[in-house]
């Protein structure tokens, strides 16, 4: 018999405060679900600094064929610090929605950095998809990226660079062409 003598302790270490087991698998990332579908990498950190949670090292959206999929992935600068973040974010709210936070492995935040005539080539040979993290673009083009939806299936690309000819675009902006879906 287990009750009382404190031996239950010993046979369910999960159950030890700080034990390996209750904190999970030793990673810097976790996972956050639940977010809405409007949110931008700002918000997640502004959620993360209401709730007390620091060190991030960053905060990477999740994306599927370039649509929000109300998912993101937040790396922090030690392992010790998902254990309290998990913790915390799983009592958090953004919106009045409940968010879930989950340790995952590690997340590749960025890919190859490319200029622009080198992003424009990999979109026509179709590497950028649109899916994963960052949307498997580079960090420099987050927040000057634009899709556009509901255009008629026959449009060719030369027929979509045409029709935003006339648009005057940022002087320092980088024009890395047109995806389209296969």
């Amino acid at each position: 018999m287990l009750a009382g003598t404190g031996a239950w302790k010993a046979a369910v270490p999960s159950l030890r405060r700080g034990s390996q087991l209750d904190a999970g698998p030793r990673t810097e990332y976790i996972q956050l679900r639940g977010l809405p579908k409007t949110a931008v990498p700002l918000d997640i950190i502004r959620l993360l600094i209401r709730n007390l949670v620091d060190h991030t090292h960053g905060v990477a959206l999740e994306y599927n064929k370039f649509r929000p999929t109300g998912r993101a992935y937040v790396r922090f600068l030690s392992p010790d610090i998902v254990s309290k973040a998990v913790r915390r974010i799983n009592l958090a709210t953004m919106t009045s929605l409940p968010l879930t936070a989950t340790p995952v492995p590690s997340v590749e935040f960025t890919t190859r950095i490319r200029g622009a005539k080198g992003l424009e080539e990999a979109a026509e040979r179709g590497i950028i998809t649109g899916d994963g993290a960052n949307a498997g673009l580079p960090i420099s083009s987050m927040g000057v990226s634009v899709v556009v939806t509901g255009l008629p299936l026959a449009m060719g690309v030369d027929q979509v660079r045409a029709y935003f000819e006339g648009f005057e675009f940022a002087p320092n902006s980088v024009r890395t062409g047109v995806v389209l879906p296969k």
